[in-house]
């Protein structure tokens, strides 16, 4: 007896690679998914180029149309709403292209892990990807290390700081899936928030390995880029024109205080779930959460004494140079 697996895909104006990523999951060597499309109010071709597949795979395919356009972060939310009742769940972007035994290898290390932790134990696995221009030309094997990330971070400090677990990549069970009955507010991202929730109260493993080309585009939501002496060179150097033209004694205003997104993600999961959490996971969660309100020294003494790190090296320079998170 097969597992049967629940893919949620949101679209949008994706008329140029639907079809190829459609065509990708048809042609999965594992066979038992059925794929959920919400479709966030396309103004293209989106809807044309999904039907064919709709005729041809009724019982594998369920289509909700939205006519109001309400963004990528609250149409997964909206997918995440609905009343799946698959075991196992793997959400799945329109533009990139699934390699074909990505289902299978997803479900066989989830399982694994269930094997040893149980079923209702929440579990989430995620793989690296391959990464290609919009013509499928590969510009690197690995964006772990095109991107120079380290998917083995994946404690709540190094999560809070960073996410190193790309949604389209995961695989989750339903244990996992009750968790998050939808996104709050303050979530900064669908696969950000899975990876929090998965981090606080279940096992997370990655697959060291690629299931998935993906695409770097204008259009990407989710963009990757290696990381370089010049690029933080040139980051600094923008910031030191800001704090430093500026008359002394006088406030800059080029330097605009904004409560930064992943301060706003760790209130709103502390809120949430601070009942269920344990004492030093709400110490991590609080401490982060006030770091935007810390001083100069102290923040920089918090980052480190609480390893609130990015993956690399050179990012987390940058970080304790002018000591912002997104």
């Amino acid at each position: 007896m097969t597992e049967k697996i629940a893919i949620l895909m949101a679209t949008y104006n994706g008329e140029k690679y639907i079809k190829e990523q459609l065509q990708s999951l048809i042609n999965q060597t594992y066979r038992d998914f059925h794929i959920y499309i919400r479709d966030d109010g396309s103004t293209d071709h989106t809807i044309q180029e999904i039907e064919p597949f709709l005729d041809r795979f009724p019982d594998k395919i369920t289509l909700i149309k939205s006519h109001v356009n309400i963004g990528c972060r609250e149409n997964f939310s909206k997918l995440i709403q609905l009343p799946i009742g698959e075991p196992y769940l793997m959400f799945c972007d329109q533009d990139d292209v699934w390699l074909p035994n990505k289902i299978q290898i997803s479900l066989e290390k989830i399982k694994s892990v269930e094997s040893v932790k149980g079923k209702h134990h929440p579990c989430l696995s995620f793989t690296d990807l391959v990464v290609v221009n919009d013509r499928l030309e590969w510009l690197s094997s690995s964006l772990w290390k095109y991107a120079q990330m380290n998917p083995a971070k994946t404690s709540l400090n190094h999560l809070l700081a960073e996410n190193n677990i790309h949604g389209c990549t995961t695989i989750f069970n339903q244990a996992l899936f009750k968790k998050i009955p939808s996104l709050p507010e303050g979530a900064h991202s669908h696969d950000w928030w899975l990876a929090l929730v998965a981090c606080a109260f279940g096992t997370i493993q990655p697959i060291y390995q690629p299931t998935i080309l993906y695409r770097r585009h204008a259009s990407t939501v989710t963009q990757a880029s290696c990381v370089t002496f010049s690029m933080l060179f040139n980051k600094l150097l923008r910031l030191c024109k800001k704090v430093y033209r500026w008359p002394s004694g006088k406030k800059n205003p080029l330097i605009v205080k904004r409560q930064p997104l992943t301060v706003k993600q760790a209130k709103a999961f502390l809120e949430l779930h601070s009942s269920k959490l344990t004492e030093k996971q709400k110490k991590t969660l609080s401490v982060f959460a006030s770091l935007d309100n810390a001083g100069f020294f102290k923040k920089r003494m918090l980052i480190i004494r609480h390893r609130f790190w990015r993956n690399h090296f050179m990012k987390n320079l940058g970080l304790f140079a002018n000591g912002q998170f997104i």
